[in-house]
């Protein structure tokens, strides 16, 4: 049995395109959950 993956998901909203971000976060949870998905910007 595989132990359970969990995943923080963190950004930088300045640099990061919408577009990228969902293709990260599909391929982010197909490894495991995401516990913490948070945007940073000025």
């Amino acid at each position: 049995m595989s132990p359970i993956l969990n995943f923080a998901v963190l950004v930088d909203g300045e640099n990061a395109q919408a577009r990228k971000y969902i293709d990260i976060l599909s391929e982010v949870s197909t490894k495991g959950s995401i516990a913490i998905k948070w945007i940073y910007a000025d």
